[in-house]
């Protein structure tokens, strides 16, 4: 997917110490997300017999490879393998954020949360996932995941990007997730778990 020009209003990354103290964090690292996001494909039924292929054609069992005791270098190069090696996320390279846990509350979903660029703004003229919930909701969208949620089954955490700040938030991965916490926040034991990736050249990434 091509990102396309990067709109003039792109936020940039600024330190604000009143974010960094309200949300706490804890390391993590690029095998944690490669895990979880390989997990969560496999769970996926329209990407679930994609992963599996290349699983099969790079000879990885599911258990090597997204066990604990699975490989960085082994899970990147699945990553790799299944993405395309070219244009991974838009060219985010993951390599270069620092990983952390952290546990995103409503409020963060509301204000702080932001869809990629692509496709949401084109298709909803949004970036904010409540809107999306709310647009989806009103039309009676049908969604396995949001079934998922209503009956309590335990999803792999989302994905994100931000700034060092933790002042904002652009889901890389998980967008269908948490829209569809929003779609039943009644229904979802807040805060979330999630896996973050932060650095403060985030801004420069197409999608942000």
């Amino acid at each position: 997917m091509s990102c396309g020009p990067k709109p003039r209003y792109a936020k940039r990354c600024t330190l604000s110490l009143v974010y960094m103290s309200a949300m706490s964090r804890r390391i993590a690292s690029l095998k944690e997300m490669l895990r979880a996001f390989l997990r969560a494909e496999l769970d996926s039924p329209t990407e679930a017999g994609r992963l599996k292929r290349t699983l099969s054609r790079l000879s990885a069992p599911e258990e090597t490879i997204l066990g604990e005791s699975a490989d960085t270098e082994a899970l990147y190069t699945v990553f790799e393998e299944y993405r395309g090696r070219e244009a991974l996320f838009d060219g985010l390279n993951l390599r270069e954020l620092d990983w952390y846990w952290t546990d995103l509350t409503l409020q963060d979903l509301n204000s702080r949360t932001f869809t990629c660029r692509n496709h949401f703004e084109q298709k909803y003229d949004t970036r904010r996932p409540a809107e999306v919930a709310s647009i989806w909701n009103l039309a009676h969208e049908p969604n396995g995941v949001m079934d998922k949620v209503s009956n309590g089954q335990g999803l792999e955490p989302p994905i994100l990007i931000g700034c060092p700040d933790m002042s904002r938030f652009v889901i890389l991965e998980g967008h269908n997730r948490l829209i569809s916490y929003l779609r039943v926040p009644t229904e979802v034991h807040f805060p979330i778990p999630a896996i973050v990736g932060l650095s403060k050249h985030v801004s420069q990434w197409c999608q942000w």
